[in-house]
């Protein structure tokens, strides 16, 4: 995943001297984020970041992205996996695009839709653009909240981040613990958006689009999972076997290689098998976590469904001793309060991963 932050404020006689180092500092504090380069950019009253791991157009520039004609700039975390069906729509009403990466797209669908541009969006992001002819910085995550956004304000300046430590780096103020988040955390295991752990500190919602301008910040819904009753349909096999073929070809559709993660279940072996028959030239690799415990462990179910699937098979034994050490990175470079302990296997198994893809 990338990282993106920025600094910046609306009020036009404001000192911005002291954003670019903020904002190398916010960059520094995630650099795991980026291993193929952080940059910055600024512009006017607005400097924002973005840490780079490269998924699509490779060769492209180090974002944040800027269109030279309107001064939009854009910043996001994610991949936008209907990028292709997007740039053939917008080329048709004019738009050049000129830069091979899915995020390219962004600036044009703005420019051709508004604030609705974002429902058009199909995959998982959290991103930011200024648009210096509003006056405003809209700041937008995906529909399941995969990826997350933070935002502050104080003292005039605007600052938001992919996570809270870089949204805290070199700031004048000292967070305070919100008692409310920390309940909530208590409840459910997480602290409900749009609360983060610390007061004034705020998170993102799943599906929503927020608006900082001089009028103040506005929020909105742009999807809504519908939880009403419904009525019954028969399940159509042949729908749903084209949606998730579509999705998995989707999602695959990048510049470096990949693999899987695998356990003994169906969702995992279905992810895999349809991998492997949307792409069978490519080769993939499945990655499992292995336990010395035998009732927490499913390696060798999943072994048999990666020999039948003819994928290269690696597994991940967690032991006792790694435990300590990993739990400790986890929480240096997450910030949030997680009660979830499955993040601690799926840390080591997808560092093994990071070797090969």
């Amino acid at each position: 995943m990338c990282g993106i932050c920025g600094a910046l404020t609306l009020d036009p006689h404001a000192d911005t001297r002291g954003f670019g180092p903020t904002v190398r500092d916010m960059l520094a504090a995630m650099a795991h984020r980026g291993p193929n380069g952080g940059e910055i950019l600024a512009r006017g009253r607005a400097v924002m970041g973005a840490n780079r791991l490269a998924i699509r157009g490779l060769g492209d520039t180090h974002p944040p992205l800027i269109e030279d004609d309107s001064g939009i700039i854009v910043s996001c975390n994610g991949e936008i996996d209907n990028h292709r069906e997007l740039r053939s729509w917008l080329e048709q009403r004019g738009h050049v695009i000129d830069r091979s990466t899915d995020v390219a797209v962004i600036p044009a669908l703005y420019r051709e839709q508004g604030l609705a541009f974002v429902e058009s969006l199909q995959g998982v992001f959290a991103l930011a653009i200024w648009d210096p002819r509003q006056q405003w910085l809209i700041l937008a995550r995906d529909r399941a909240g995969e990826r997350h956004l933070y935002y502050t304000i104080a003292d005039g300046v605007i600052r938001y981040a992919s996570e809270l430590a870089a949204l805290n780096a070199n700031s004048r103020h000292i967070p305070q613990l919100d008692a409310d988040a920390l309940a909530g955390y208590l409840g459910s295991g997480f602290c409900p958006a749009p609360q983060s752990p610390f007061v004034g500190q705020y998170k993102l919602r799943p599906a929503e689009l927020v608006i900082i301008d001089r009028n103040g910040v506005t929020q909105r819904r742009y999807w809504q999972c519908p939880l009403g009753r419904t009525r019954q349909v028969a399940p159509r096999r042949e729908q749903f076997d084209t949606v998730f073929r579509n999705a998995v070809f989707r999602q695959s559709d990048i510049d470096v290689d990949y693999g899987v993660l695998l356990s003994g279940g169906i969702d995992s072996a279905l992810i895999t098998a349809v991998a492997r028959s949307v792409r069978p030239h490519t080769p993939l690799t499945a990655y499992c976590i292995r336990f010395s415990e035998n009732s927490f462990d499913e390696g060798e179910p999943a072994a048999r469904i990666a020999r039948q699937l003819g994928c290269a098979f690696v597994p991940v034994l967690v032991a006792a001793q790694d435990l300590p050490a990993t739990l400790s990175d986890l929480i240096e470079t997450t910030g949030e309060l997680l009660a979830d302990p499955a993040w601690i296997p799926l840390a080591l198994v997808t560092r093994r991963a990071a070797q090969d893809v």
